[in-house]
């Protein structure tokens, strides 16, 4: 039998993205195992389980998924069936603004108003 120290979640930087961007997120915490699909996480409690990519036993990084915007959620790792979500550590996806409307439509051709 093989013991494991769990791993811990500290922080993630940066802490928001857009809605619908795949960002790059750094994970900073202790205890990350090394090797492929050795650690995941999870941002929110329904989203799908993402693999993280291994730097460092205390730093490893993943692309963000797409999200509803306008949510701040938990941030969640999980590794040797282990899971640890930090206190404090939530992430914000940031809802996209698309511009509906353009007023005056119309200005006189010497400008102004």
């Amino acid at each position: 039998m093989q013991l494991f120290t769990p791993a811990t979640l500290e922080s993630v930087t940066p802490s928001a993205s857009p809605a619908s961007a795949s960002q790059t997120i750094t994970l900073f915490g202790t205890h990350f195992p090394a090797g492929p699909g050795a650690m995941t996480v999870r941002f929110g409690r329904a989203s799908a389980p993402l693999p993280l990519a291994w730097v460092t036993s205390s730093v490893a990084t993943c692309l963000a998924p797409s999200h509803p915007g306008g949510r701040n959620v938990t941030v969640r790792i999980s590794s040797h069936k282990h899971e640890s979500e930090a206190p404090g550590v939530a992430f914000a996806f940031i809802a996209e603004h698309a511009l509906l409307a353009l007023l005056p439509s119309r200005v006189p051709a010497e400008g102004g108003c």
